[in-house]
């Protein structure tokens, strides 16, 4: 494929119309859902005029230089919020190399955060500090999540180490934020197992999914609607058969560990 790129004369001869035609051009046109979609995959792989090469070290300060001091808007960031989350990250699925995460840990190493950047953080963070007579008002029965005691039974003695693990190898990351493992090793953020119909004593692998320590406190409400998720979820991960009472389906050709 020969590369293609427009010359400086043609770029201002563009320049120059579009401040004598308010039209011209796509000015305040947009293109449709499925013009982006076509767009998208045909610059995408070797169609792409980067593929297989690399930008310069001056052309990436450039393009540094060139983002400096501009702000999205908060449109756009809810937009990339949507985008970027699950399945819609260009990135789901995938793992860094080692090598990549050895970079990235240099790049990270020795670099302080901004004067205004700490303030920012403080001030997002402040006012969200309950007060002692607001939590204990949160506490025990006053709780709405609270379900008569139910946290404190112990678990089963099947409930051990060994279980943990085949949960957390089967699944391989956090099944609601999708963070891999081993990222999440690297963020020093744990995992737990939960127990998806909140039985204790039902150990069993179709009951068991693999949450981090963020996700999993997400869980304490709506019950009900996280059962049947994580149940859908797994049944379409490996298989696994619920009834419409959300009770387990023994079916032992199909528990993957």
């Amino acid at each position: 494929m020969v590369e293609f790129r427009h010359t400086k004369e043609w770029k201002r001869k563009i320049r120059e119309n579009a401040k004598i035609n308010p039209n011209y051009g796509m000015k305040g046109k947009h293109h449709t859902e499925e013009t982006k979609r076509k767009m998208s995959l045909a610059h995408k792989g070797k169609n792409c005029y980067l593929f297989g090469k690399h930008r310069s070290e001056e052309t990436k300060k450039k393009i540094s230089e060139s983002h400096k001091g501009k702000k999205l808007s908060e449109e756009h960031k809810r937009k990339l919020s949507r985008i970027e989350t699950g399945k819609g990250n260009p990135f789901y699925g995938k793992h860094h190399t080692k090598e990549a995460k050895e970079k990235m840990s240099k790049v990270r190493k020795g670099k302080k955060l901004s004067k205004q950047t700490r303030i920012k953080m403080s001030n997002s963070h402040k006012g969200m500090k309950h007060r002692k007579e607001t939590i204990m008002k949160m506490l025990g029965e006053n709780n709405p999540a609270w379900l008569g005691g139910l946290s404190f039974e112990p678990y089963t003695s099947d409930f051990n180490k060994r279980l943990k693990k085949q949960i957390r190898e089967r699944d391989k990351r956090c099944m609601l934020c999708n963070i891999s493992l081993e990222d999440l090793k690297l963020l020093k953020r744990q995992t737990a197992i939960h127990h998806i119909d909140y039985n204790k004593e039902n150990s069993l692998s179709q009951n068991l999914v693999t949450l981090c320590v963020n996700c999993h406190p997400l869980t304490n409400m709506n019950r009900d609607q996280w059962i049947i998720f994580f149940q859908k979820l797994l049944a379409k991960e490996y298989g696994y058969e619920y009834n419409e009472e959300q009770k387990i389906i023994l079916d032992f050709t199909k528990v993957k560990l």
